[in-house]
């Protein structure tokens, strides 16, 4: 996967394996500029108990004593818009902790230094201000790939009500789960985190190289600048 050589200088903290698997198989695709993808996992050498962006804080605050991250200098923290993505900005800056010498950004996109040295920037999925999930981006790519299925997906949608559904992550989460199903005969259960396994890659079933990623993969290509790297 796409980890960085030797000292990981550039670290993407994200919510989980399903994310991660999304942004390691978009580094590769696209031949970005590496980085080690991590999130909140007991398994990491930085043990937390706390999965998702609320493992954010602890992740962060063992970083320091952990020898595998101690050349890094640059740190994307990306986190789910979700339906409210002003308030998901809050709470992903409250996760990190300035009291450790991280800096904290106000913005977006927006890299900060902090005492410790390492630029920190936030990345909200979809995008700054548009609600939504990586689930959200990942529909946008398969309707184009997919549009016989996603005509059903829509019967199907407003049939079951789920059209309704207040919260656009579950209802996005739900979207693509129902597309992968009906894709993969072979095995229903496959999701996010295996859409680029040797199997699934031939499918295609996820395409990295739609217009819906490439925003957030310019960002990825540009932020050892926006990091302020030499």
């Amino acid at each position: 996967m796409a980890q960085a050589v030797g000292a990981r200088r550039r670290v993407l903290l994200c919510e989980g394996q399903a994310d991660g698997a999304v942004f390691e198989c978009l580094i590769l695709d696209r031949r970005l500029p590496p980085f080690h993808v991590t999130w909140p996992r007991k398994e990491e050498d930085i043990p937390t108990t706390t999965y998702g962006k609320g493992g954010f804080r602890s992740f962060l605050q063992g970083m320091p004593a952990a020898t595998s991250y101690r050349d890094t200098t640059a740190l994307l923290v990306v986190g789910d818009a979700d339906n409210n993505p002003d308030k998901s900005f809050r709470e992903l800056r409250g996760q990190i902790p300035a009291e450790d010498g991280y800096g904290v950004p106000d913005h977006p996109r927006e890299a900060t230094r902090g005492s410790n040295g390492i630029a920190v920037a936030v990345l909200m999925v979809p995008w700054d201000d548009e609600p939504g999930c990586i689930e959200s981006v990942c529909l946008q790519a398969m309707y184009d790939r997919w549009p016989e299925e996603r005509a059903c997906l829509e019967t199907f949608s407003d049939c079951m009500r789920t059209n309704g559904w207040q919260n656009i992550c579950h209802r996005d989460k739900m979207r693509l789960r129902a597309l992968f199903c009906s894709i993969c005969e072979d095995d229903p259960y496959w999701g996010l985190a295996q859409a680029w396994n040797t199997r699934n890659r031939a499918r295609n079933l996820v395409p990295l190289n739609h217009n819906a990623f490439n925003r957030i993969a310019e960002l990825l290509r540009d932020f050892g600048a926006v990091a302020g790297e030499s």
